[in-house]
Protein backbone atom coordinates (compact mmCIF):
# COMPACT_ATOMS: atom_id res chain seq x y z
CA UNK A 1 0.00 0.00 0.00
CA UNK A 2 2.92 2.64 0.43
CA UNK A 3 4.16 1.42 -2.88
CA UNK A 4 1.03 2.97 -4.24
CA UNK A 5 0.75 5.63 -2.37
CA UNK A 6 4.19 6.59 -3.22
CA UNK A 7 3.64 6.31 -6.64
CA UNK A 8 0.74 8.55 -6.83
CA UNK A 9 2.45 11.40 -4.66
CA UNK A 10 5.62 11.57 -7.61
CA UNK A 11 2.77 11.06 -9.80
CA UNK A 12 1.31 14.01 -8.54
CA UNK A 13 5.01 16.13 -8.43
CA UNK A 14 5.42 15.34 -11.85
CA UNK A 15 2.41 16.95 -12.95
CA UNK A 16 3.04 20.06 -10.64
CA UNK A 17 6.52 20.46 -12.43
CA UNK A 18 4.96 19.86 -16.14
CA UNK A 19 2.17 22.90 -14.82
CA UNK A 20 5.09 25.28 -13.49
CA UNK A 21 6.75 24.69 -16.53
CA UNK A 22 3.89 25.22 -18.84
CA UNK A 23 3.02 28.23 -17.27
CA UNK A 24 6.07 29.80 -16.91
CA UNK A 25 6.49 29.24 -20.77
CA UNK A 26 3.25 30.83 -21.17
CA UNK A 27 4.27 34.05 -19.47
CA UNK A 28 7.55 33.79 -21.88
CA UNK A 29 5.63 34.13 -24.57
CA UNK A 30 2.94 36.55 -23.50
CA UNK A 31 5.66 38.77 -22.83
CA UNK A 32 7.78 38.72 -25.81
CA UNK A 33 3.91 39.26 -27.88
CA UNK A 34 3.59 41.83 -25.88
CA UNK A 35 6.60 43.54 -26.87
CA UNK A 36 6.43 42.49 -30.19
CA UNK A 37 2.96 44.13 -30.45
CA UNK A 38 4.46 47.36 -29.10
CA UNK A 39 7.11 47.71 -31.75
CA UNK A 40 4.34 46.89 -34.38
CA UNK A 41 2.31 50.00 -33.02
CA UNK A 42 5.78 52.44 -32.85
CA UNK A 43 6.75 51.13 -36.00
CA UNK A 44 2.95 52.13 -37.61
CA UNK A 45 3.07 55.60 -36.09
CA UNK A 46 5.66 56.47 -37.32
CA UNK A 47 5.18 55.38 -40.95
CA UNK A 48 1.76 57.38 -40.24
CA UNK A 49 3.71 60.43 -39.44
CA UNK A 50 5.94 60.32 -42.48
CA UNK A 51 3.53 60.79 -44.71
CA UNK A 52 3.95 57.16 -46.29
CA UNK A 53 0.97 54.86 -44.68
CA UNK A 54 -0.43 54.75 -48.02
CA UNK A 55 -0.63 52.17 -50.02
CA UNK A 56 1.35 51.68 -53.23
CA UNK A 57 -0.58 49.87 -55.92
CA UNK A 58 2.11 47.46 -57.65
CA UNK A 59 2.03 47.30 -61.75
CA UNK A 60 4.40 44.08 -61.93
CA UNK A 61 2.94 42.40 -64.80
Amino acid sequence: KTDVTNQQQQQQQQQQQQQQQQQQQQQYVNKRFDSLVISLDSLRSVVEQNGTGTRVKCDCN
